[in-house]
């Protein structure tokens, strides 16, 4: 079982490895992916699902936000197999090379014109990042960077490809918290929906409306500096019926706090101007008696006994997951958190 499992491994290699030179001998035979009536939504989150496996493999975690609209189309016309190619190259990248935690998919697309929808993929990972000197060649064919993992040298030059393809451009952004974030916009052309779909996607809608909203109302004063968690956290409250004001740094939720308005506080810890130590000693200070939740990635240690001490009512890992939260509201309401 073991030899079996060997060869499966290098045979598959194999073929990936085969695939990528196939885009370079050949380039004008791997861009011929076809326009297509689909979802893309659905197309992003499907390529997603086998990486999974790989992700646990090096010890990571995907984590996914794919934005779909109420009264956004489902189907739209686009390459999907390009789109989704390019969704699994970027993960897989981060996976494979980034050396972090975790990875951040980002997959969201807003009207800019009747029918026509601006659509962006954003693949964010917490690992390494990529040296200043790496960057300029970073698209280019064989560059393998400082990685130590095997591959070709050839996943974002295919990914560029791809992005092009779609008609966006491939590109990579600096962030100041470490990691790598690359990111693409294109434009998706609303497709007409069949009858049956479109009744199955009003009932859809009809039971989404219907579903109780725990959040409903409550204001929500948020801290993040991580633009993709920002987003994240702000979508999924907000689905919630939650009306959730969202800052980058402490100092600028500090200043919001004094002009308007809140039922509850969620603050990262690490961000600049004013971490959420310092944003919950402040609030406390002032005599803020609100529940105050930390999110980190460190869940157990000297972080979470700090920001207690600090005044916060509990802690949250990363991303805020929803029932979590939940749990932490009603355990304050009903004095259980210390």
């Amino acid at each position: 079982m073991e030899k079996m499992s060997t060869i499966r491994d290098i045979s598959l290699n194999l073929l990936s490895v085969l695939n990528d030179m196939r885009v370079v001998v050949a380039p004008e035979r791997s861009s011929n992916s076809l326009v297509v009536t689909a979802n893309p939504y659905d197309v992003v989150s499907r390529g997603l699902t086998p990486l999974k496996l790989l992700a646990n493999d090096y010890g990571m975690n995907l984590h996914n936000f794919i934005a779909t609209g109420r009264d956004a189309p489902r189907l739209y016309r686009f390459k999907e197999q390009a789109l989704r190619q390019l969704a699994t190259n970027l993960v897989k990248n981060a996976v494979i090379h980034s050396g972090g935690r975790d990875v951040f998919i980002h997959f969201e697309a807003t009207e800019i014109r009747q029918d026509v929808f601006k659509a962006q993929l954003i693949v964010k990972d917490n690992g390494k990042g990529i040296p200043q000197h790496q960057i300029q060649t970073l698209f280019e064919a064989f560059a393998r960077g400082d990685t130590t993992q095997d591959g070709t040298g050839l996943g974002l030059f295919i990914a560029k490809q791809l992005a092009e393809e779609l008609g966006g451009h491939l590109e990579y952004e600096e962030n100041i918290t470490g990691g790598a974030c690359f990111s693409v916009e294109f434009l998706l052309q609303a497709a007409s929906m069949p009858a049956e779909a479109e009744a199955e996607a009003e009932a859809e809608a009809e039971a989404e409306a219907e579903a109780p909203s725990e959040f409903k109302g409550l204001r929500i004063l948020l801290a993040e500096d991580d633009a993709v968690l920002r987003m994240l956290t702000q979508k999924s409250l907000a689905k919630k019926g939650a009306i959730v004001t969202a800052y980058e740094n402490g100092q600028l939720a500090l200043d919001a706090y004094k002009e308007g308005e809140f039922d509850l506080i969620i603050t990262d810890l690490m961000m600049p101007q004013l971490d959420g130590h310092g944003l919950v000693r402040s609030l406390r200070a002032q005599g803020c008696t609100l529940p105050i939740f930390a999110v980190t990635a460190a869940v157990v240690g000297d972080e979470t006994d700090q920001i207690l001490d600090d005044g916060a009512n509990g802690f949250l890992s990363k991303p805020v997951h929803i029932p979590s939260l939940l749990d932490k509201l009603q355990a304050f309401h009903k004095g259980a958190l210390a």
